[in-house]
Formats: structure tokens, C-alpha cells, sequence
């Protein structure tokens, strides 16, 4: 619990730059409490026959009158993967989809878990981040003698008819849509539990989405909403259709970036889709860059490396005079990161305690002192 509530309130402060009451504060430690009570990690890897077909894994609710889908993924076999869901009693049901139709048919190779391990953030006290590489896989172990006895379908008109998962998934929707409305926005960076049960992270077309046409991904930053796009978006060609992935600011950036790894996987793996473009916009870079190849990225190094070669200077630096740009804007990173360390010690002071008073007023200065740096640039 106070991982999630240093984490992000941390995130917060120093990249939102706007100045808030300490009542604003309190909602976000709230709701962070909230979260790590309410919340887990489910962290599997399912075996099976590397024979080229889709292993689906569906973690479904126990319900008085049966069980609903409540998590859904296209794996392949040994790729670790991870599921954040609400408390609840959970059976995992899995199988190879050897023809290719989302659907189980008795025969395939298949598993069922009733009682999936998952790491609950409340048994997590004392923890400043998640170890991912330390939880303790689940693993599925796939089998043509299990037979789930059940009809079971993971198409994508299924999930959509059937269950609230894929509700934001390629939904259609306008640029005014109530999702990307400044209420939401705020519920995503100040009580992002909140944001998920209301809004749920989404992956937004504005038409119908056609696997045929070329598409971009754009990818908001913090505190913000695809809408930041619109008038970008406007002038786009026609041929190119767009992907919009909304998601709330404060939730760790690891997850978020993972939630759009997945979701873009699966629209690969479901459409056969050969390239997608992306543009993302301040933090939405940092999550997008997840998608960018090593091996591309050494590659423009070495280009890099053999323009420059030979016309750079190996010699001592120059010293940079007082008053040029270079040692104003040294000098003013030095100090902003005074003001950061220090509002980052104040949040420290205050995430373990209910008491806000004693620190509002400094926690304020440093808010003005970061919108001031806002401002200036």
C-alpha cells in the first residue's frame, strides 16, 4: 500500500505542475489506500505445443449462477504474462486454439485453475515498488486429456457481447465523448481507482476499425486526454485510420505501458495487422517507446556514430562562460531539482500520516514554485 501511495503521489507532484489544495492530496492517498486493498497481481505462463496456434487464457469470477469473464489474453507458449484485477474468487481456464477460431472445442489442448495465485497489493506492505521478476508464476499446464466441459469463446464479438472487459476496446466513439471529459481526466491523475471502475483503461477508434487501412497509435501524456489530438488528428489523411489509448495518469507507468503492449498485441494477433505508426505526446513517449526494437535503435546509434565520426573534437571541454544559456539553464536544473527533492521529502513526511496541516503550506511553495518554472519555460 504505501508503495502505490509514494509512487504516485511522488508522480504526481513533480510532473503535473499545477498548484492543488492539500484536499486534493488526501482524495489521492485515498483512493491509492483503495487501490492497494482492492487490487492484485496475477502472474502466469501457460506450456503447450509450439506449433504456431494462440494459447487463450480467460480468468473468470465465481458468480451464484456461474462464472464471467473478467480478464482475457492471447499468449504464446512460455511468454510470462500479467492480469491486475479487483478482489474476488477466480477460476483460470485456458486452451490452445489449434484452428484459429477463439472458440474451445473439446479436444484441444486445455487447463483449468481453480483457485489461480494472485498477489494481493494489501500482503505487500513495506514494499516500495513491485518485484514483477520475483512473483512466483502460475504456471497452466495445457493438456488434450482436460476437457473444460463448457462452451467457451474469446472472439472479439464475444468478449464485447458478452462481458465488460472489452467494453473499451476499438469502441467507436466522438472527440466530445464523456471519457476524455475534464472530470475524468482529473479522476485518472488524482483518483485513478476511481478512473478504472468508472472509465477503464481504452483503445478508442472514431470509425469502425478496419484491418485493411493504415493505422496510428496516438498516445496522450499526463494529465491529459486523446482530445489533446483533435485538432492534429484533423488533419491526417483519409487512408490512415487513428487508435486512441486512454489511461489514467497516476497509475504506475510499468503497468500502463504493459496494458498498451497487450492490448496492441492482440490487435496484431486478432487482425494480422502488419505495422502500426505512433505518435505519443509527453509521457505517452516514455510508455510507447516499449514498441521501438533494439536492434532499430542501434542502428540509427551506428548511423549517429559514423556521421560524427571524425569530426568531433576529442579535446578538453570548453568551459562555459557565466551568463551563456548553457550555464542559466544549468543553474536553474539545479535548483528545480531543490524544489523536487524537496517536495518529494514533504510527501515522504505525509503518506504515512492523516495530519496535512503542518505540511500544506510548504507542500504549496513547492507547487507554486513549479508552476512558476512552468510559466518561465
Amino acid at each position: 500500500m504505501s508503495r502505490l501511495r509514494r509512487f504516485l503521489a511522488s508522480i504526481a507532484l513533480a510532473a503535473s505542475g499545477l498548484l492543488v489544495s492539500s484536499c486534493g492530496i488526501v482524495d489521492l492517498k485515498k483512493d491509492l489506500e483503495d487501490v492497494a486493498e482492492g487490487y492484485g497481481y496475477l502472474k502466469g505462463s501457460a506450456s503447450g505445443l509450439d506449433d504456431g496456434s494462440v494459447i487463450l487464457v480467460g480468468l473468470f469470477e465465481n458468480e451464484p449462477d456461474g462464472i464471467s469473464v473478467v480478464k482475457a489474453r492471447s499468449v504464446s507458449p512460455g511468454e510470462p504474462f500479467y492480469m491486475l484485477v479487483p478482489k474476488a474468487d477466480y477460476t483460470l481456464l485456458a486452451f490452445s486454439d489449434t484452428n484459429g477460431d477463439f472458440t474451445y472445442q473439446s479436444g484441444e489442448p486445455a487447463a483449468r485453475i481453480d483457485e489461480p495465485t494472485i498477489y494481493w497489493f494489501s500482503t505487500m506492505e513495506g514494499q516500495d515498488r513491485v518485484d514483477y521478476s520475483a512473483l512466483e508464476i502460475q504456471q497452466i499446464d495445457l493438456a488434450s486429456t482436460t476437457d473444460l466441459n463448457q462452451q467457451l469463446g474469446l472472439s472479439m464479438s464475444a468478449l464485447l457481447e458478452a462481458n465488460r472487459i472489452a467494453k473499451n476496446f476499438l469502441r467507436v466513439l466522438s472527440w466530445d465523448d464523456d471519457a476524455f471529459s475534464d472530470e475524468n481526466r482529473d479522476l485518472g491523475i488524482w483518483e485513478p481507482g476511481a478512473f478504472q471502475e468508472k472509465v477503464g483503461y481504452g483503445l478508442y477508434v472514431l470509425k469502425e476499425f478496419d484491418p485493411t487501412q493504415k493505422t496510428i497509435l496516438l498516445v496522450h501524456g499526463i494529465n491529459d486526454t486523446p482530445r489533446i489530438f483533435e485538432d492534429f488528428a484533423n488533419a491526417i489523411p483519409d487512408d490512415y485510420q487513428l487508435l486512441l489509448f486512454h489511461y489514467p495518469s497516476a497509475f504506475p507507468l510499468e503497468y500502463t505501458s504493459y496494458i498498451l503492449n497487450e492490448a496492441l498485441d492482440e490487435l496484431i494477433r486478432r487482425y494480422d495487422l502488419p505495422e502500426i505508426n505512433v505518435i505519443a505526446h509527453s509521457m505517452g513517449g516514455l510508455m510507447s517507446r516499449s514498441f521501438v526494437l533494439e536492434d532499430e535503435i542501434m542502428r540509427l546509434c551506428d548511423i549517429h556514430h559514423q556521421v560524427l565520426e571524425g569530426n568531433i573534437d576529442p579535446g578538453e571541454g570548453w568551459a562555459v562562460p557565466p551568463g551563456h544559456p548553457v550555464d542559466t539553464f544549468i543553474k536553474e536544473n539545479s535548483q528545480l531539482k531543490a524544489v523536487c527533492d524537496q517536495a518529494t521529502s514533504l510527501l515522504e513526511q505525509v503518506s504515512g500520516s492523516d495530519d496535512f496541516e503542518d505540511a500544506r503550506n510548504d507542500i504549496l511553495g513547492c507547487m507554486n514554485s513549479l508552476t512558476d518554472v512552468d510559466k518561465h519555460y
